[in-house]
């Protein structure tokens, strides 16, 4: 099983699945190149972009994707914050 010691010096489990929450405006920016980050480290991460298609209910697969994950990761900013 691969590790990876965190900035914070924690050690994750690649086998722990993440669910990304984010604010709409920092999808492009923040949100999508830090999960597809952790997904090349080998991480699993469910973020919608990435999990979900065109005719798939939203409520339902944010619901599974909520089920199989392990932890959350919320993306915020300070300007959100204001």
């Amino acid at each position: 099983m691969l590790h990876v010691i965190s900035s914070l010096g924690i050690i994750e489990s690649c086998a722990l699945r993440r669910f990304f929450s984010y604010a709409h405006e920092d999808k492009l920016d923040v949100a999508m190149p830090l999960a597809q980050h952790l997904r090349d480290l080998g991480l699993s991460v469910w973020i919608d972009d990435l999990e979900m298609n065109v005719w798939d209910n939203i409520s339902d697969r944010i619901e599974r994707g909520l089920e199989s994950s392990d932890f959350g990761v919320v993306v915020l900013f300070k300007a959100l914050l204001q």
